[in-house]
């Protein structure tokens, strides 16, 4: 019977993080390890588009998902997105508005922010519900945590 631990890092590491906290007593992992886990989402984005360090990383961000949603523009079209939207995307606000938000069944980027955050800003402190031994690293400086 083997034991099954999580480890993720930066999104991967919210994603992961976030499946914990809400599976609380019932989480099948032994244990998690998250690494750069932007845990406020909400917090994160205003950092991005308000920060110095923030406005020089946010133009690199949205260019490399771009490219990989320039890859699969014809799934992008088929499903419905607004392709034209996500290309002119200058920001990952806005790319998150255009194509992930509504990956995700959420109306709109801030939403989005709002149910992927475990902690911070108006969102529910998701932590409180975590049962597992969970060990999470970020540097105090990191312009996405």
């Amino acid at each position: 019977e083997s034991r099954l631990f999580g480890v993720g890092f930066s999104l991967g590491a919210n994603y992961l993080l976030k499946y914990a906290c809400e599976q609380g007593e019932a989480c099948p992992l032994a244990a998690v390890a998250v690494f750069g886990c932007p845990m406020d989402c909400v917090g994160m984005s205003r950092h991005l588009e308000g920060s110095v360090v923030g406005r020089l990383v946010n133009p690199t961000l949205v260019r490399s998902v771009q490219r990989v949603a320039r890859e699969h523009e014809a799934a992008f079209d088929r499903a419905g997105y607004d392709v034209a939207r996500i290309a002119a995307a200058k920001s990952m606000y806005e790319f998150d508005d255009a194509a992930i938000a509504p990956m995700m069944g959420a109306p709109s980027a801030a939403e989005y922010y709002r149910q992927a955050s475990v902690a911070g800003g108006k969102a529910e402190n998701l932590l409180r519900q975590l049962r597992v031994p969970t060990l999470a690293v970020s540097a105090a400086n990191d312009p996405i945590c």
